[in-house]
């Protein structure tokens, strides 16, 4: 009987030893939302950090106790921290809000998959970074200097970066040194398509083939193929007429391309000189790559815009033309 009573006061006591820390910890949660900060604090994010990584940093300027209610409050709200220098005053919701916004100096700039550098460049212009035609020239002319941090562009018989690129949303300051930009880009690229490509000895000529693939195509399915017709076409020496190619350095966009624009003399027209292009024609997609690392298996050496997106295939100039006829053209 004795045991049975001492074994119930536990219980009781363990309930409210539980109860006591429960409560505790919601105390904590709301102390640890408003307590402030008596000075201002340097705080840096940087890119890659995650929300908890993040989190973890705060307590810790602020010197409070980490709160799981926090954390799952945050979690709930999708706390999405911005890279940037802060300086951090007030509360310590106050300080979740500003990095949630990003600070003030700090560019979202958002490059699309199959951009050229001077396209790169007019974004850059868009979306309000200064130095943007600095961005230019250096990534159109100073290739050598970023060789010795990449392995992969050591070795590349151009001076241009074209290609290596990677189309991805950054985080810009806006005096940021465009050097810093180019890195970003690299490491990306490195991060992101060197474990691709790197078994590949002509890497940089696949490349090339698929910035060719990323400029022709519109759907995802036709990107093997079509990377096919210019395997096919290289196999037999056959030029590779790319309109892509002839659009690389047109000075407008042109929707479509005159017999005229095809005989410009340029060392990317692919229509008077053969083999691939000198450099790669854009920053290509993953997709794209992959297409160029595994294309399908066809007989196919032409294709033409169908006018939605796709195209049409054939193995002879006879087929291509007949359809072209049934098109009206």
């Amino acid at each position: 009987m004795q045991l049975r009573r001492t074994i119930s006061r536990l219980k009781r006591w363990s309930l409210y030893l539980i109860l006591v820390i429960l409560l505790l910890i919601l105390i904590n949660f709301p102390y640890v939302l408003f307590y402030r900060l008596s000075n201002k604090v340097e705080f840096h994010v940087y890119k890659g950090e995650s929300s908890s990584v993040v989190l973890q940093k705060l307590y810790k300027v602020y010197g409070v106790t980490p709160s799981f209610f926090a954390d799952l409050y945050f979690r709930i709200k999708n706390f999405d921290p911005k890279p940037g220098n802060y300086s951090l005053s007030g509360s310590f919701l106050d300080s979740i809000y500003a990095i949630q916004k990003g600070p003030d100096n700090v560019l979202r700039v958002t490059f699309p998959e199959g951009l050229r550098i001077k396209d790169m460049a007019l974004i850059l212009k868009k979306d309000g970074y200064i130095k943007y035609k600095e961005y230019e020239n250096i990534a159109y002319n100073d290739l050598k200097s970023f060789s010795k941090k990449f392995p992969f562009l050591q070795g590349i018989d151009s001076n241009s970066l074209e290609g290596f690129l990677f189309p991805d949303t950054y985080f810009i300051g806006k005096n940021d040194p465009p050097e810093e930009i180019i890195d970003m880009q690299l490491s990306d690229f490195e991060k992101k398509v060197w474990p691709l490509i790197r078994d590949r000895k002509d890497y940089y000529d696949l490349l090339k083939l698929a910035s060719l693939v990323e400029g022709e195509a519109k759907v995802d399915k036709e990107r093997p193929i079509i990377a096919s017709v210019f395997l096919n076409r290289l196999k037999i020496n056959m030029p590779l007429e790319s309109c892509a190619s002839v659009e690389y350095f047109l000075p407008v966009h042109k929707d479509v391309l005159s017999y005229a624009d095809t005989r410009i003399e340029s060392p990317y027209n692919t229509y008077i000189h053969y083999g691939l292009p000198p450099t790669p024609i854009n920053s290509p997609s993953i997709k794209s790559i992959e297409a160029a690392l595994h294309p399908a298996h066809t007989k196919y050496l032409y294709f033409v815009a169908k006018g939605d997106g796709t195209h049409f295939f054939s193995q002879t100039y006879e087929e291509q033309q007949a359809f072209i006829k049934s098109l009206g053209g």
